[in-house]
């Protein structure tokens, strides 16, 4: 789900495969301590195990399944220059949507 400027908000999905290679962090249901290196610290999605896991490499080089069904564990990192970040979920279509939190 996406916020634009008028506070409506709306589903942005892609498929699994596109969010293979995508960089992530800490999302909304997260219960890992410092799995991932610490708050703000980013990984990279490997692969999905299935609709319901997925499998990151953290840059500090620890490789984890997270969830994405019914607990969100991930949000994608946009590390594009106006530094957006949004969350991610992955429902059981097999799809990834993006939620805006900027």
């Amino acid at each position: 789900m996406e916020s634009n400027s008028n506070g409506s908000s709306r589903v942005v999905r892609v498929n699994m495969m596109e969010g293979v290679g995508a960089r992530v962090m800490r999302g909304p249901d997260w219960k890992w301590a410092k799995q991932d290196g610490g708050e703000g610290h980013v990984g990279t999605v490997r692969n999905f195990e299935s609709p319901e896991e997925v499998v990151v490499v953290w840059d500090n080089g620890t490789a984890a399944n997270y969830r994405c069904s019914g607990a969100y564990d991930l949000r994608i990192y946009d590390s594009a220059p106006t530094g957006l970040s949004k969350s991610c979920t992955v429902n059981r279509f097999n799809r990834l949507p993006l939620l805006n939190f900027s």
